[in-house]
């Protein structure tokens, strides 16, 4: 198993919806798109009640796109050595 982690992304986020149908998912998904597309990268939410929950989590790393670019390439060689053993 490799001794090196997926490279995280500059930007992840992490959403979380439970709901008791598909439609209450599929509203929760196009609402928490405009509070995220609103509030910007500083967001964090969580909200529940009747008929489902969510939760919004962002992360942020502090690295160019080229190196994060760089981590991936050298993470997928990695894999590919790993493979072949």
């Amino acid at each position: 198993m490799s001794d090196i982690a997926l490279p995280q992304h500059p930007f992840e986020v992490c959403i979380n919806i439970g709901g008791d149908d598909w439609d209450y998912v599929l509203r929760t998904m196009d609402e928490l798109a405009i509070h995220l597309r609103d509030h910007g990268p500083d967001c964090a939410m969580c909200s529940g009640g009747a008929g489902g929950s969510h939760s919004v989590s962002i992360s942020r790393r502090e690295v160019s796109a080229e190196q994060f670019h760089r981590e991936l390439q050298e993470w997928r060689e990695n894999k590919k050595k790993e493979s072949v053993k």
